[in-house]
């Protein structure tokens, strides 16, 4: 393979987009067809620790991208956008979809 076929964009989204209640998926195909690469935030209702130390994986995986030059986006809630910025040290931007 030549090149990397990668867009460098990851967006940050909650479990909900990917795995809607009513099965439209118009949003992450969307994002997936303009080259996007997700990060899914964990599932509504985990246990507070469960979910806490899945926040501190995404964190983490974020942060190698933000080292990597990647831009970061979010379609997430304020509340984990919030947590999760707080833990990288920086903003990410919020898309409009």
């Amino acid at each position: 393979m030549r090149g990397d076929a990668r867009s460098r964009r990851v967006v940050v989204l909650p479990d909900v987009l990917l795995n809607p209640p009513d099965g439209d998926t118009t949003t992450v195909d969307g994002l997936v067809a303009d080259g996007w690469g997700l990060v899914v935030l964990p599932p509504a209702g985990l246990d507070p620790d469960d979910e806490a130390g899945a926040i501190d994986a995404i964190a983490d995986q974020l942060a190698e991208f933000a080292q990597a030059g990647y831009a970061l986006a979010t379609l997430a809630p304020a509340h984990d956008v919030e947590r999760l910025e707080a833990s990288l040290g920086i903003t990410l931007t919020s898309l409009d979809r």
